[in-house]
């Protein structure tokens, strides 16, 4: 039983290093496919915040309908009006979790995109790109449109 178990974990190690990236062609049938579909860690990680949020706020939208359900059928009563008011407390600390969450990854993606390099990752879509805009030169300037001509008071 012993001789079993290491064969069947050499087999599947085997597996798993022989499998290679040029062959990523997923057949459901004969293997488990990456339902997530991500290439980089930028990817992974983004996939995995926009799933976090996909759940969360729906679940923050239904919570804070319930807390608002139990402070309306509280009427007066210091017991459901203290379980309401602490319903919608952990509501409003895990909607603040599910965005802090998202602008952590935010923050994760863009640090690991200019980790390996001096900052000047021209992947990044939160930088200008925009040539006049190199060495600290100012942009160009331009004047506000007109005002309209506004009618004669009454």
């Amino acid at each position: 039983m012993k001789h079993s178990t290491f064969l069947h974990k050499v087999s599947i190690a085997l597996l798993f290093f022989a499998a290679s990236p040029a062959l990523a062609v997923c057949n459901p049938r004969t293997e488990i496919c990456n339902p997530i579909q991500a290439n980089t860690f930028s990817d992974l990680v983004v996939a995995l915040a926009r799933a976090i949020t996909a759940i969360g706020i729906p679940l923050v939208a239904i919570f804070l309908v319930w807390a608002g359900f139990l402070f309306v059928t509280s009427r007066g009563n210091e017991e459901q009006l203290k379980r309401a008011k602490t319903t919608f407390f952990w509501t409003i600390i895990g909607g603040a979790v599910v965005i802090g969450a998202w602008a952590l990854s935010i923050a994760v993606v863009n640090f690991a995109r200019n980790l390996g390099g001096n900052g000047n990752n021209t992947n990044n879509p939160f930088e200008n790109s925009d040539s006049s805009l190199e060495n600290n030169a100012s942009p160009p300037a331009t004047t506000p449109p007109p005002l309209p001509d506004l009618p004669p008071p009454i």
